[in-house]
């Protein structure tokens, strides 16, 4: 079984075309829509929204005290006030040293010969705290 061309055997090749229905063109919407729903996007939407939230927490909790702490240790210290001694009159350490060497009553007449409405604040401020008692 073979080819003879002497029984009469031929061989035609034609190109005949396959029936061709014609391509829909799909609309903006199903392209948009295929492309929402597809994997892909959504792993790189859901991938990108992880960086900004992480990113945005590293901000808020790591670096934002770091710059505060760095601004307070890095702000000058103001002067230290140099204690101005007059004449006659003892430095404020001596004095807070004597008063607490004072008992109460001392405290109230000296009070009292130097500002008398101080003592009478005093007083009704005591008696205001028995009556709240």
């Amino acid at each position: 079984m073979g080819f003879d061309p002497k029984r009469g055997d031929q061989i035609a090749v034609s190109c005949i075309p396959f029936e061709v229905k014609p391509e829909k063109k799909p609309t903006m919407k199903e392209i948009i829509l295929s492309l929402i729903t597809s994997r892909d996007f959504i792993v790189g939407v859901l991938r990108y929204f992880t960086i900004i939230v992480v990113s945005l927490l590293f901000f808020l909790f790591v670096v934002r005290p770091f710059l505060a702490w760095l601004k307070e240790v890095m702000a000058p210290s103001p002067p230290e006030e140099e204690l101005v001694t007059v004449p006659g009159v003892p430095p404020a350490e001596e004095v807070e040293e004597e008063e607490k060497e004072k008992s109460p009553v001392e405290r109230l007449r000296d009070i009292a010969a130097k500002d008398a409405g101080k003592l009478a604040d005093v007083i009704t401020l005591w008696a205001s705290e028995e009556e709240g008692k």
